[in-house]
């Protein structure tokens, strides 16, 4: 499979300095292991796609969604790029922005479910990131 382009490990590191405030705030609680000792990176590019928060070992993808997320052709994409997601092994948990800044303890609560989850499963994504792009019915054209 093609890696990740470099346009789209550019776009990536972009993201990476001009984070949103509820990413900021959600970065502040998952970085240095901080969450019940799980390993999380932020914007990583996997395919064509940047994924908010990943854990590589456990194949969990947080996606912190905000107002941009509502409508149905935005919600249509998201659909598109779980299930590419999905295909390789990762999963997507995904949080509204206004629930981190309304009960961060909350959102905490639901992802340390989640990896315990995917922990108990044993379960393991089958790509490394970078992985090739969608294809074209992936991206749902």
């Amino acid at each position: 499979m093609r890696p990740s382009s470099p346009l789209t490990y550019a776009r990536a590191k972009r993201m990476r300095r001009e984070p949103t405030a509820g990413e900021t705030k959600l970065w502040g609680a998952l970085r240095n292991r901080s969450l019940a000792g799980y390993k999380f990176y932020r914007q990583v590019p996997v395919g064509l796609f940047i994924v908010d928060f990943i854990n590589h070992q456990h194949g969990v993808v947080i996606e912190v969604d905000g107002a941009t997320h509502s409508d149905d052709a935005a919600i249509a994409h998201d659909e598109r790029r779980a299930a590419y997601l999905a295909k390789r092994g990762l999963i997507v948990h995904r949080i509204d922005n206004g629930d981190l800044f309304r009960n961060l303890g909350g959102v905490l609560d639901g992802i340390c479910a989640v990896m315990a989850e995917r922990v108990k499963q044993g379960t393991s994504p089958t790509i490394a990131c970078g992985d090739g792009p969608p294809s074209p019915e992936e991206r749902g054209r």
